[in-house]
């Protein structure tokens, strides 16, 4: 079992004077240690996203592999069914005077037809990016081919307290929520003003129980999934609980999130002991446009960055020491394009004689089109867990 989990480890931290995997505010390169692709969808790696760094434009970004293709923002490939396999892939980043870090990684192919013939049942579990619910849609969308398993979602709604239909998307993601609110939130319907607000007045895995606020997912999955824990849960959070977290709280904070998560994974785990768990790393944002549009004064996107770093640091360290071998991390943002597929808008250009110019315009939330990135690198995850209890499931017979 120890083989596997470390084939599976999700990140590896190499920099140049091979320092701890605490990140702070220099250069650090943080590359995950297997990127996941299956035939037929794009796989990327975006160096702003693993490279932390004012501004990547500095850098130049060398990949050595025998597939893909290295652009100046990001390596990329579109394997086709005769890539099947594992190749290794080295990132090196220099500056003008040399080579900065360098960090080595794999890429591996998964089989088209991983998992296909199988139902399976999947639990999202996040904030306002899964309440989008157009990476739900897309990761329907992929599982729908004909060399997929077939797929149920379960949840209370499928965005925005719409009802989830039979077979469409359904999952439990909620604008502004962290994992303290899922532990936590429990507050009085009759204060909400909109049908919505009340919709996400309580933490659906929580009861009251004798006059106290207990997190039961038994009883979720009563409500919501016939009584069966799902043979795949994916928790997307981390974004809202270091929005605001500035570098004199930042260790703090991503302590304290680390408790959460421990916490809330623990319940899950009660009463879902055979399900699958991946937790996502936290997502990058997008220009100072975008946080100027939506913070004014309030945070830079360069902290932001820099929290971003610091509690995937968090997150790696912790998730290379757990003991639960079905519980991994997740690379969420490496393929997440927040520059290209950022939310844009025009705005009035001064002195430009009433011109517009195009400017991001949302810090956090990204198009449809990186949305549709996201549900690639949850598919591929899916699809390599699947492949894996295949092999697994094939060494047993």
């Amino acid at each position: 079992m120890r083989r596997v989990l470390l084939l599976f480890l999700p990140f590896l931290i190499l920099a140049a004077d091979e320092s701890s995997a605490e990140c702070d505010a220099g250069g650090r390169l943080v590359l995950p240690e297997v990127i996941y692709a299956v035939p037929g969808v794009e796989a990327n790696l975006y160096f702003r996203n693993v490279f932390l760094c004012i501004n990547p434009d500095n850098y130049v970004f060398d990949v050595d592999c025998s597939r893909g293709r290295n652009d100046r923002k990001r390596w990329r490939f579109l394997p086709a069914d005769g890539d099947v396999g594992s190749y290794p892939l080295t990132l090196s980043v220099y500056d003008e005077k040399g080579l900065v870090a360098r960090g080595k990684t794999v890429v591996r192919v998964i089989p088209r037809d991983a998992g296909k013939g199988r139902k399976i049942s999947l639990l999202l579990i996040g904030d306002s990016l899964t309440n989008a619910g157009i990476y739900p849609a897309r990761l329907l969308e992929l599982m729908r081919g004909e060399n997929n398993p077939e797929l149920t979602m379960i949840g209370s709604h499928a965005g925005m307290g719409a009802p989830p239909k039979p077979g469409g998307i359904a999952h439990e993601g909620y604008g502004g929520w962290t994992w303290y609110a899922f532990l936590t939130r429990w507050i009085d319907e009759s204060l909400m003003e909109k049908p919505y607000d009340k919709f996400t007045a309580k933490s659906k895995f929580l009861i009251r129980r004798n006059g106290r606020t207990e997190f039961d997912f038994q009883q979720y999955l009563d409500r919501y999934a016939a009584g069966k824990a799902p043979d795949f849960i994916i928790i997307q959070l981390g974004v809202n609980d270091i929005l605001y977290t500035e570098d004199r709280n930042i260790r703090e904070v991503c302590d304290q999130i680390e408790r959460n998560m421990k916490q809330m994974i623990g319940a899950l785990r009660k009463n879902a002991p055979d399900s699958v768990i991946g937790v996502g790393m936290v997502t990058p944002g997008a220009d100072q446009d975008a946080f100027g549009n939506n913070y004014r004064c309030g945070q830079t996107a360069w902290q932001y960055q820099k929290n971003v770093f610091s509690l995937n640091g968090k997150m790696l360290k912790l998730f290379q020491t757990v003991s639960d071998g079905k519980l991994f991390l997740i690379p969420t943002g490496t393929g997440l394009d927040m520059e290209g597929n950022a939310q844009k808008m025009y705005e009035p250009c001064n002195g430009c004689n009433n011109s517009k110019v195009l400017r991001s315009s949302n810090a956090v939330h990204p198009a449809a089109s990186g949305y549709r990135q996201i549900g690639d690198v949850f598919y591929a995850w899916l699809k390599a867990q699947l492949y894996l209890q295949q092999i697994n499931q094939n060494s047993n017979q």
